[in-house]
């Protein structure tokens, strides 16, 4: 069986960054938890998407909070919890910028 141009091509080593790059490795070992990275908030001078006001119920803001912890460990919860309700009620929506490339 002949191999095709997918199978023999290697992937890059070197894909985006925190401060510089960020290797495939760790992009593929998963959101990084232990520790958080640092918070952040928008960056000026980098267009973003409108704030919107949503319009939520307060069971359906809760969701929503617990819909973003769902993808990190409960023991990131309480750390995570506020700083998206946060930018759920000051942006209209959850961003998690505290988990966006730092792009150069």
């Amino acid at each position: 069986m002949s191999e095709t141009k997918a199978e023999t091509e290697t992937l890059p080593s070197v894909v985006i960054s925190r401060a510089g790059r960020l290797d495939l490795v760790e992009l593929c070992s998963g959101i990084p938890v232990s520790p958080l990275p640092s918070p952040r908030t928008r960056t000026p001078g980098i267009a973003h998407a409108p704030v919107r006001n949503h319009s939520l119920t307060p069971d359906e803001r809760r969701q929503a909070i617990r819909n973003a912890l769902r993808y990190f460990p409960k023991h990131c919860h309480a750390e995570l919890a506020p700083e998206f309700a946060k930018e759920l009620d000051d942006f209209g929506h959850i961003y998690m910028y505290r988990y966006i490339s730092i792009c150069a």
